[in-house]
């Protein structure tokens, strides 16, 4: 009888907590950070530029050549800001995606030159308030032939004080990329080569990972990859998976995985791994041989959770005021992960908000550098 009266207060104490919060905003109050800097960065496209309808820089370079290309910057603040430039080697990630703004461990072995050896550009820029800035960047293209293209990126991001977000306040932090392809020579075709093959036991999963390899300087578009896994004695094909819509970076790599229950496989058994691979109107065929081995496992997990070999857990007697504390210690902790949740929903609506005024801001900032623009002229 007790229990039920607790839970009843209880319930309906969490039903008007969520009314309050829904009702009143100003229960959780999250800050965003309304002072931050509104800025804009714009590629200005030489006359080698390839395609002028392009946003990016897509030029056609020589061997050996030395060129100025310029990115403006546009501070629409009034105050002064401080602007981090970074550059990159295109790469392909492990979900087959070209990435513009990340440096690997390692590259792969065909490539022979990084973008950030061929453009330089200052690494911290300081830019007035309503003014807009064009920085330099100097490309210089190695002496010998490529005969492809160095794919990277230009990155831009504000520098923020440390410690500047006070305490309970959502920091914004604004950043740019913009692609910079460097063509020289003839263009190349892609090659794809299948580096590795490997296996291993994750859980009751099984994961196959193949190493894919573009070895030439140029983009793999439109990439396709199905794999067929089939016991070589039975015939029987186990697996077929198939994926679209990947992209590979110019002499670069990724590990293409697929998952599969383990009880697919026959520990001693010989698999043929069968990997067909297109790019566009490319294709490339590869296949593997791999034997089954033996994984190290805790054994298979029962309903209670245990696995077979492990000692049973002991199992502790309650009397009814522990039960009674382990229901309301339950509750509590529903109570607290509510009050997070719609903390998170009104911290992710007020940022929104923020993001909402400050676009409009600098809309209007941008028209009135337009019409100032033209009553210069």
């Amino acid at each position: 009888m007790l229990m039920r009266r607790l839970r009843g207060i209880v319930v309906g104490f969490v039903i008007l907590l969520l009314l309050k919060i829904i009702t009143d905003p100003l229960v959780m109050i999250v800050h965003g950070a309304e002072e931050t800097t509104a800025f804009t960065v714009r590629a200005v496209l030489p006359e080698n530029q390839r395609d002028p309808t392009q946003t990016f820089f897509n030029l056609q370079m020589e061997a050996g050549q030395e060129q100025t290309i310029e990115v403006e910057i546009s501070n629409f603040s009034d105050q002064t800001i401080r602007i981090r430039t970074g550059i990159y080697t295109a790469i392909t990630n492990n979900c087959g995606q070209v990435v513009y703004r990340y440096r690997p461990e390692a590259a792969d072995d065909s490539l022979s030159h990084f973008v950030e050896e061929i453009v330089t550009v200052e690494e911290i820029v300081e830019i007035p308030g309503k003014t807009i800035h064009r920085l330099p960047l100097q490309i210089q293209m190695p002496e010998e032939d490529i005969n492809g293209m160095l794919a990277g990126g230009l990155f831009f991001q504000e520098v923020t004080e440390s410690g500047s977000a006070q305490a309970g306040e959502v920091a914004v932090i604004i950043s740019y990329v913009i692609a910079i392809l460097l063509h020289q020579g003839m263009p190349s075709q892609p090659e794809i080569l299948l580096h590795q093959v490997t296996m291993d036991k994750i859980g009751d999963q099984i994961s196959i990972l193949a190493n894919l390899r573009n070895i030439h300087p140029a983009f793999v578009n439109q990439l396709a990859v199905n794999i067929q896994i089939t016991h070589v004695e039975t015939g029987a094909t186990i697996l077929s998976e198939n994926r679209e819509g990947m992209q590979m970076a110019p002499n670069s790599n990724f590990d293409f995985t697929v998952y599969t229950g383990a009880s697919l496989f026959q520990v001693g058994a010989e698999y043929r791994i069968a990997y067909t691979i297109t790019g566009g109107e490319l294709a490339w065929d590869f296949q593997e041989y791999i034997i089954a081995e033996m994984f190290e496992d805790i054994g298979e997990i029962d309903e209670a959770g245990e696995a077979e070999g492990m000692p049973p857990r002991p199992v502790l007697e309650q009397d009814d005021d522990e039960s009674s504390g382990g229901v309301l210690n339950f509750i509590l902790g529903l109570i607290g992960g509510i009050i997070v949740g719609a903390g998170g929903v009104l911290a992710y609506l007020r940022i929104q908000q923020h993001l909402q005024k400050r676009d409009a801001r600098v809309d209007e900032i941008q028209k009135q550098f337009i019409a100032d623009a033209m009553e210069r002229e």
